[in-house]
């Protein structure tokens, strides 16, 4: 057991863990193939002319004319390189070239040991795929040089000049003729190569460019199944944002083309996550408040025609998330498992049981990253492996990756490298059509000369994380340089809300608390104001730039794609915090155009995620198929049985670690 740990589960898990070398072989540095052609000897008649494939010709030069060997360069049909070559010899201290079928070869072999003759394999030409038989340098007098200039021939001395023009003159050739013959002869078959080449390249990148049809979502007759971590009334990005997902996918398609698949949790962990009032004892009931929503969000019809299906799930204190108990694929059956969409494909097989591996069950399984949890595990410092616990997660992530999806979309590139070749940055978010008529709303009333009344505020969990460390500092400093600072109104809760409250009540700040309040209802405030680094997309920027509203924002790639918008101030420091801030307030924003209305929409959001969603010829080839499986099968094994559930403990899953006993008592 020793043995195969140390021959194969350590090269695996340096790969996942210490990081993989993302240096593949470079085949576009090597020549292309082509099909082979030849000189004829009886394009120059009378010469020990010879033709062969060799391996370089780039690495010629002065030398390679005046070798003392001469055999001709043998054949070695791996890559085309044309190379005409011409016995030639020169006599000791004269400039005259003699044919060598003159002599024989012990002649030959005398003259040579008496240092009277060297001989030289004159190249005509190197044909190579990149390269012209146009010419590089104005045509010259001299016929040789004009010939060897075009067929980019290394320069030659003049004595071989002379000495190659005067051993044709004395065989009776037509210079001009002969050398005019092979140069119009190589170039056709060069252009001819070259078409060849361009049809064939054309070809393969045209068929390489093919969308592989089981990865359109466009497709009219396909079975969505969008599974994700959490759910309403807990009002968090992974509840919200799935919810609308599959409504704006279920739009104008039959009842069941598309079902979410959402977890349910027990009342003690409702106590916990649910605003107050908003309990449920069954899943019917908040089935019934899901629909609900989003008939007030004016998505009717989308209300009844989407499926939803509830998994068994538990919230972790630790992890601050809703983990599912049991295998989820066995909740849908075989034959309608056509494509899935896991939102945090990472978070979600974490603490998995023993099941069917998604990839294998679907025909096409799409991954979107939501969270940066590497950020979050390298910020915990309160259990024992804190020190490497950013590392396993990142190691872990690209596993679950690698395991269970087809394509991965990350949000932003904040995130991590997942499975390099069969990954992308693209946001598939939207915000809600109420959030883009505020913001016409707005323009409507800026335009009438009816301001907005109120100043800045914030939104957002009462967690440190959330960026309300860095808020404060930079409030305080700005506070220190000016000798005042803005007021700014704070909407939230959370489990660090009396921290947050303390600090700002010692650096003495002007910052009033409210509780968390659906974002739509905040309408007359002039800047939303987010400082922080460990989102990888902020819905509340776009929510807020869709209501027509200032955003101040860090200068991060979580943000990247709101910088679009004219609206979008980005800050790298407290000077340009400040000047940001204080500009929202004093001046108007302007109004999103069209194309900018468009661009926040679920609709463009969509169009988006299907389009990220799909995998070429050329993408399906370059999948490093063997690192998938092996990623399944390690991961499989190793939260497979009570082993597993002891396994899971280890790695601090807590209530949701005995995923085996709970198979075993619930699913079977």
């Amino acid at each position: 057991k020793i043995f195969l740990f140390a021959k194969y589960l350590i090269p695996i898990l340096a790969y996942f863990f210490a990081g993989s070398s993302s240096q593949r072989h470079n085949y576009k540095n090597q020549p292309h193939n082509s099909s082979k052609f030849y000189l004829s000897q009886n394009d120059i008649t009378g010469f020990n002319l010879t033709h062969s494939l060799s391996i370089d010709s780039s690495s010629f030069n002065e030398t390679d004319l005046l070798e003392t060997d001469p055999s001709p360069i043998e054949s070695t049909g791996k890559v085309l390189n044309f190379t005409a070559q011409m016995q030639m010899m020169r006599v000791k201290g004269g400039g005259r070239l003699w044919d060598l079928k003159s002599f024989g070869a012990e002649r030959l072999a005398s003259l040579r040991e008496e240092g009277w003759i060297r001989f030289a394999n004159f190249t005509l030409s190197s044909i190579y795929p990149n390269r012209s038989l146009s010419a590089s340098s104005p045509a010259q007098n001299n016929t040789i040089s004009s010939f060897t200039s075009r067929l980019k021939v290394p320069s030659m001395s003049i004595g071989m000049r002379i000495g190659l023009g005067a051993a044709l003159e004395n065989l009776g050739l037509d210079l001009e003729a002969r050398l005019g013959t092979v140069s119009t002869r190589l170039s056709r078959l060069q252009e001819q190569q070259e078409a060849r080449e361009r049809e064939s390249e054309e070809s393969l990148l045209l068929e390489e460019s093919k969308v592989l049809p089981v990865t359109d979502l466009g497709l009219p007759d396909r079975k969505i199944w969008i599974v994700t971590t959490a759910t309403l009334p807990w009002m968090t990005g992974t509840s919200v944002n799935p919810l609308l997902r599959a409504a704006y996918l279920a739009r104008g398609k039959q009842k069941g083309a598309v079902t979410i698949i959402v977890p349910f949790v027990p009342m003690e962990d409702q106590d916990r996550l649910y605003p107050p009032g908003l309990r449920f004892e069954n899943i019917q009931a908040q089935s019934d408040h899901l629909r609900d929503w989003l008939r007030k969000a004016d998505m009717v019809e989308e209300a009844e025609s989407l499926g939803i299906i509830w998994y068994p799930g538990r919230y972790l204190d630790k992890m601050g998330s809703i983990f599912p108990m049991g295998d989820i694929t066995r909740l849908i059956p075989d034959d309608e498992a056509d494509v899935c969409i896991l939102e945090e494909p990472e978070h979600i097989n974490w603490y998995r049981a023993s099941g069917t591996n998604w990839s294998k069950k679907f025909k096409h399984v799409v991954g979107i990253v939501h969270t940066n949890y590497v950020y979050y595990a390298a910020q915990d410092q309160d259990y024992w492996g804190a020190g490497i616990k950013g590392t396993w997660v990142k190691g872990f992530n690209k596993m679950m990756a690698r395991a269970y999806c087809d394509k991965v979309i990350k949000l932003s590139s904040t995130l991590q490298k997942f499975a390099e070749e069969k990954e992308i940055v693209c946001n598939v978010h939207g915000v809600r059509e109420q959030f883009l008529r505020v913001g016409d709303a707005t323009a409507e009333a800026l335009s009438n000369g009816q301001g907005l009344d109120k100043g800045a505020y914030m939104l957002g969990k009462m967690l440190w994380e959330k960026g309300y460390d860095r808020l404060w500092d930079l409030m305080a400093q700005s506070s220190s340089r000016l000798g005042a600072c803005f007021p700014i109104d704070v909407y939230g809760s959370g489990a660090e809300l009396e921290e947050i409250k303390q600090k700002a009540v010692k650096l003495s700040l002007p910052v009033s608390f409210f509780p968390g309040q659906d974002h739509a209802q905040l309408t007359q405030y002039r800047v939303f104001v987010n400082p922080s680094v460990s989102e990888v997309l902020c819905t509340t920027v776009a929510e807020a730039l869709a209501m027509g509203k200032w955003v101040v924002c860090a200068r991060h790639p979580s943000n990247e794609f709101f910088y679009q918008f004219p609206n979008c101030l980005p800050f790298s420091n407290e000077k340009e915090f400040s000047a940001n801030v204080w500009k929202a307030l004093t001046l108007d924003p302007q109004p999103l155009t069209a194309r900018q209305r468009e661009n926040l929409s679920w609709k463009a959001a969509t169009k988006r995620l299907i389009n990220a969603s799909k995998v070429t010829v050329g993408e399906s080839k370059a999948r490093r198929r063997e690192l998938d499986e092996i990623a399944w099968v390690f991961h499989q094994n190793l939260g497979d049985g009570k082993w597993g559930d002891t396994v899971r403990k280890i790695l601090q899953a807590g209530i949701v670690s005995d995923q085996n006993a709970y198979t075993e008592a619930f699913m079977d």
